[in-house]
């Protein structure tokens, strides 16, 4: 593929600055030490979740989607980029997904970090019948599945918070 500024640009912004790139080698040399790329863009979203002044619902609704859709954009761009579907250097998939996971949950350490948790493992899951979106064409099947499983964390842990309460 041709370098562009925009392909330069997607791939920046897919691998989360490019901070997945030394996880993708160890994860892939010889010395596979087994850490996901996906840990980057989790970690990325978190900080982005604690920096988020507190929004309303339907403006927490629209800021969702509106990632979700930069997010296939930039992610069908990175797979041309990378040559490859869903990628793990793409990590912007991570970060749309852990937005929804934590969006409406109380903006605590311990709930930020309960939610970072259950949706890195039901990212590498996938319960649920969630591994079915992967097969979505392009960037939608990259970042619908971690969608999915970051509504699902966000549910499950809503349920337990509630439940304790």
């Amino acid at each position: 593929m041709k370098p562009s500024f925009w392909n330069s640009l997607a791939a920046c912004l897919a691998s989360g600055f490019y901070l997945s790139h030394p996880l993708y080698r160890f994860s892939t040399g010889r010395f596979k030490i087994g850490l996901g790329c996906g840990l980057v863009g989790s970690f990325w979203a978190l900080l982005f979740r604690l920096l988020l002044p507190p929004l309303s619902k339907p403006i927490t609704l629209v800021l969702l989607m509106a990632i979700s859709l930069i997010s296939i954009v930039i992610a069908t761009a990175a797979e041309a980029v990378y040559a490859k579907k869903d990628d793990p250097r793409i990590v912007i998939d991570e970060f749309a997904g852990y937005l929804w996971a934590a969006a409406w949950l109380p903006k605590t350490w311990t709930v930020m970090i309960a939610a970072f948790a259950v949706f890195r493992i039901f990212d590498v899951w996938k319960p649920l019948g969630i591994r079915r979106l992967e097969k979505l064409p392009k960037g939608w099947g990259c970042v619908a599945d971690d969608v999915a499983s970051g509504i699902a964390a966000g549910a499950l842990i809503q349920l337990t918070l509630t439940t304790l309460a």
